[in-house]
């Protein structure tokens, strides 16, 4: 991809600021990289699937180094050191690491030999290039001192020769380079690049993210039944289930008017052929709606029907803390008639008249697995006009 007269604007680090002169400010030249989010600067580092600009002739912008001391402490005649010859420069700017420092190797520097201000008064030498002249080179090879801070460049040749000191004094001839490139207008606080290429790269050295991610889902299946009182039917669970749910709709006048359960005496599960519990789980004791006198029509419920939908519940990852299995009448017309007694029990005799209405769910915890797994389901109850439905739930952990 190959970008013509973009602009971008940038936050840099504040190490890579380097000085204010003359109204503008210069900073120390920068990889570059974009995520998804937007542009950022990563001090020589890249992100786990990022991309890479790649600025053409983007560099550090006036970065002065050390001064380099030739023949301090010489007369006032003129000197000649044999051939001073430079190869590395020592940056004057201190950074706590090498990956904080704005070079790398293979860089190309644009370095500018200048007269040190701490250089004696008065002194002069013979310089390649000459003093104010600019010269190309390219970083060989970058090293940190932990002691001073400070980052030395190797080019790998020569990139200044001194002779003919003159009045080199106490202080010497000093020399020192500037490192020149691009530099940022603090009115438009923009860098402009006049071509941009833009690469998406890999970094396999850096840690990577997640090689996948888990979600879970609900899958639903249905069913209908014609039966007065049982239902044994097998139905076959998407593979990495954990949980399954059972809803027994009924909107029969014995059920809410809006939502309501099965009249179910009692449940029994299979997990691929194998019985879940060694005995029926009771649920309604009086699930048969006649005699239509007061009895334990609205009661339910057992320690096993709990127990299994505890175990499925901590299967999800979750607690409940409580659990009333049932809704409240929408018509509030003939509901304020109490239970009664008859023979020892205390009910009712229509569910009409009773407020709160049955509605539960089955639950089963199961284990998981890369393949689809058998569920068989058994119900003993008294179903409304000898028909039923069924809604089955499974919690499946799905990746991507």
């Amino acid at each position: 991809m190959h970008l013509e007269n973009i602009a971008l604007d940038l936050a840099f680090p504040e190490q890579n600021v380097l000085h204010t002169a003359k109204g503008r400010t210069y900073y120390a030249g920068i990889p570059l990289c974009v995520d998804f989010f937007g542009e950022f600067p990563c001090n020589g580092n890249a992100l786990e699937r990022c991309f890479h600009l790649n600025c053409i002739n983007s560099v550090p912008s006036d970065h002065a180094s050390d001064p380099v001391i030739y023949e301090a402490g010489g007369g006032a005649g003129p000197t000649d050191p044999a051939n001073s010859v430079q190869t590395t420069v020592t940056m004057s700017a201190v950074y706590q690491s090498l990956e904080d420092s704005p070079f790398w190797v293979g860089q190309i520097l644009t370095l500018t030999a200048a007269v040190s201000a701490t250089s004696q008064a008065g002194s002069a030498a013979t310089t390649v290039p000459a003093i104010g002249a600019a010269k190309w080179a390219v970083v060989k090879g970058i090293t940190h001192d932990p002691a001073t801070k400070k980052i030395t460049l190797d080019f790998g040749a020569t990139i200044s020769t001194v002779t003919q000191v003159t009045n080199p004094g106490a202080a010497g001839y000093q020399q020192e380079m500037v490192v020149t490139g691009w530099d940022a207008d603090i009115a438009n606080s923009s860098i402009e690049y006049d071509s941009i290429e833009l690469t998406a790269v890999r970094r396999t050295d850096m840690d990577s993210g997640p090689k996948q991610i888990q979600y879970n889902q609900w899958m639903v299946q249905s069913d209908q039944w014609s039966s007065l009182s049982t239902l044994n039917r097998s139905y076959f669970l998407p593979p990495r289930t954990s949980t399954a749910v059972i809803i027994l709709p009924n909107v029969d006048a014995n059920g809410s008017k809006f939502l309501g359960s099965q009249r179910l005496s009692n449940y029994r599960f299979t997990v691929n052929g194998e019985s879940v519990t060694n005995r029926p789980i009771n649920y309604m004791p009086q699930a048969d709606l006649n005699p239509a006198v007061p009895n334990a029509k609205t009661e339910a419920g057992s320690a096993l029907h709990y127990d299994l939908i505890s175990n499925s519940m901590m299967n999800m990852g979750m607690r409940y803390s409580s659990l009333q299995e049932c809704v409240y009448d929408q018509s509030m017309t003939d509901v304020n008639t109490p239970p009664t007694a008859n023979a020892g029990l205390i009910g009712y005799a229509n569910l009409g008249v009773c407020p709160r209405k049955r509605s539960y769910m089955l639950a089963l915890p199961i284990p998981e697995s890369d393949t689809q797994t058998q569920l068989t389901v058994e119900l003993e109850g008294v179903f409304a006009a000898g028909t039923g439905a069924l809604e089955l739930y499974s919690y499946v952990t799905s990746a991507i």
